[in-house]
């Protein structure tokens, strides 16, 4: 399919793996388990599928043996590569999402302090901690009306923006699976900051 749209003219793909939903009422996972003739349930449990929010999805090294090699093969056709996942999101071309943004539209700035903000920064291999984020843009109002009310800010921490507090509060994980360790290529350093706050560790994994 790469090589298709490459034929064609395009020049940036995005790739994301199936979610499939944990509950189903409409059989369509069945249905597609039909056509294809086996059970995709069964080929995503023995490949380390894991939940996240309603859905469960492929293990993250299977997803990564796939990146590796469709970034190679769109490599040599001239085309980038986003890759959907929210874990390899960091892993995508240019500094944007999934979606390409900044290689296309110029003079644009991309929204970065967060965590796949950091990681973009961290090609190479190294460390990061919270002060990386802090260095960046955010901005100075409130965004919780913009969130739903399971994630909005428990409690402001001091000397940060209402955005910088929601960071914060998932820095360590808490109650959301997105913390830094969330994210391919990221450990705990065993390391903390003047804060108390863990200091990660970044080792690309493509």
């Amino acid at each position: 399919m790469i090589g298709q749209a490459a034929d064609a003219g395009v020049r940036y793909v995005s790739l994301e793996f199936l979610k499939l939903p944990i509950e189903s009422r409409s059989g369509i996972i069945d249905e597609i388990s039909e056509i294809i003739g086996y059970s995709l349930r069964d080929y995503y449990e023995a490949k380390g599928m894991f939940q996240v929010g309603p859905d469960v999805t492929l293990g993250t090294p299977h997803k990564l043996a796939f990146l590796r090699e469709a970034r190679a093969f769109a490599s040599k056709l001239s085309v980038s590569v986003g890759a959907g996942d929210t874990e390899l999101i960091h892993l995508s071309d240019g500094a944007g999402c999934c979606n390409g943004s900044s290689l296309f539209l110029h003079d644009s700035n991309v929204f970065d302090a967060n965590f796949t903000g950091i990681l973009k920064e961290r090609r190479k291999d190294g460390l990061f901690s919270f002060d990386d984020l802090k260095k960046k843009w955010s901005p100075t109002r409130p965004v919780s009306t913009y969130l739903m009310t399971d994630s909005r800010l428990k409690s402001r921490v001091q000397g940060l923006t209402e955005w910088q507090s929601l960071m914060a509060q998932r820095w360590e994980k808490g109650r959301s699976v997105y913390s830094p360790l969330f994210f391919a290529g990221v450990t705990d350093s065993g390391q903390r900051d003047a804060e108390g706050r863990t200091i990660y560790r970044y080792e690309s994994p493509v």
